[in-house]
């Protein structure tokens, strides 16, 4: 019984620092030109070697494939992202980034982490970093036993 306790703290916690990271990062999109998913779609597509279909993208960000087109629309519009032919099948596309919509991924991504170095000036920033890593991949490797 004392375990399970010790558990259910433990994940409570963690619950309650998710949430409060989840808040930050959030917070930073009020200072974007641009609305959340296509940042969320550029922040993933700079990360993920620039190029990626679709579906895959609106599976991975949890965003109605359905609203994938207007989204991807609005990104071509802006200069963000550009449509190509799938390389093996003439019936698929694939999103590319563009090299302005990398920068603006790029600068995002590094607004964040300015604002989580200022905030960790009190610690020790690499001993934060490790204990993040390993509870990172922790909670990587329990998602993967679904």
């Amino acid at each position: 019984m004392q375990k399970n306790k010790l558990h259910h703290d433990l994940l409570s916690s963690w619950m309650d620092l998710c949430r409060k990271i989840i808040v930050t990062y959030h917070e930073n999109y009020k200072d974007s030109h641009f609305p959340k998913n296509i940042m969320e779609i550029l922040l993933y597509l700079e990360s993920k070697e620039n190029v990626c279909e679709p579906a895959a993208i609106a599976d991975a960000l949890y965003i109605p494939r359905q609203t994938m087109t207007s989204l991807i629309d609005s990104m071509v519009k802006k200069g963000l992202a550009i449509r190509s032919p799938h390389k093996t099948d003439r019936r698929r596309i694939e999103i590319v980034i563009t090299e302005k919509g990398k920068s603006i991924a790029i600068d995002f991504r590094n607004r964040i982490i300015d604002k989580y170095q200022l905030s960790m000036k009190t610690v020790k920033q690499k001993d934060v970093l490790e204990k993040l890593t390993v509870a990172l991949k922790l909670i990587d490797e329990i998602q993967s036993i679904k």
